[in-house]
C-alpha cells in the first residue's frame, strides 16, 4: 500500500457583488469602506462572496408585500414601524449583551419612538447572544425569516434597523449603525 499527497490546494472561486447580487468589478470592491458603503465576504461551497454593502438603502413594497408583511408581523402598519433586526451572534456584536451602552439605547429608544409616534419591534433569527437582552426587553423570533428574506437577504454585522411607513416606503439600514439616524429617518416629515 502506498500513498499519493498532492500539493494542490483548491482555491475557492471569488465573486464581487454589491448588496442585490449583481456583480461588480473587483475595483469597486476594493475601494474600501466609507460613510457610505462597507465590504463584507462569506463562504458557500466553493465560492467567496466579497459582497459592496450599501449601509442605508431605500425601496418601496408592493400591496402584496404589505398584506404579507402586515400578515406575518401581526400589526396594522397604519402608523410608522422601526424593527431593530438582531441577525445572531457574530464579531461586532458579540459583547453587545451586556454593553451598557447598547442597553441604554434599547431603553431609550422606544420610548423616544413612541413619544414621536412610532411603534417599534424588536426582532432576531437567532437569540444566541441575546440572553440578557431578553430578560430585558421583549424580542420576538422573525418566523421563517420573513423580515429577513424581505429586508437584508443576507446577514449584516452587528445589527440591522428597518423604517417603515404606512404607504409601503421602507429605509434599511445593514449592519452597525446610529440610533440617531433611524429616529431622524423615521419621524422625518419628508419620509
Amino acid at each position: 500500500m502506498f500513498l499519493v499527497f498532492t500539493g494542490v490546494s483548491a482555491q475557492k472561486k471569488q465573486i464581487y457583488v454589491n448588496d442585490q447580487f449583481a456583480e461588480i468589478p473587483k475595483a469597486e470592491f476594493m475601494q474600501g469602506n466609507n460613510e457610505i458603503f462597507y465590504n463584507i465576504n462569506f463562504e458557500k461551497e466553493d465560492t467567496v462572496y466579497n459582497v459592496r454593502v450599501q449601509r442605508k438603502t431605500q425601496g418601496m413594497l408592493s400591496a402584496e408585500e404589505m398584506a404579507a408583511l402586515k400578515s406575518n408581523l401581526n400589526h396594522s402598519l397604519e402608523r410608522r414601524l422601526v424593527i431593530s433586526y438582531y441577525p445572531g451572534l457574530d464579531a461586532c456584536n458579540k459583547s453587545s449583551d451586556n454593553n451598557p451602552y447598547v442597553i441604554s439605547d434599547l431603553k431609550s429608544y422606544p420610548k423616544k419612538f413612541k413619544q414621536a409616534g412610532v411603534d417599534f419591534l424588536l426582532l432576531y433569527i437567532n437569540s444566541e447572544g441575546l440572553k440578557n437582552r431578553m430578560k430585558k426587553f421583549d424580542w420576538k423570533e422573525d418566523k421563517d425569516q420573513f423580515v429577513h428574506n424581505m429586508f437584508l437577504k443576507i446577514h449584516y454585522p452587528c445589527d440591522s434597523s428597518i423604517v417603515l411607513f404606512p404607504d409601503g416606503r421602507f429605509v434599511t439600514f445593514k449592519g452597525e449603525h446610529s440610533w440617531g439616524d433611524v429616529f431622524d429617518t423615521a419621524v422625518s416629515k419628508n419620509k
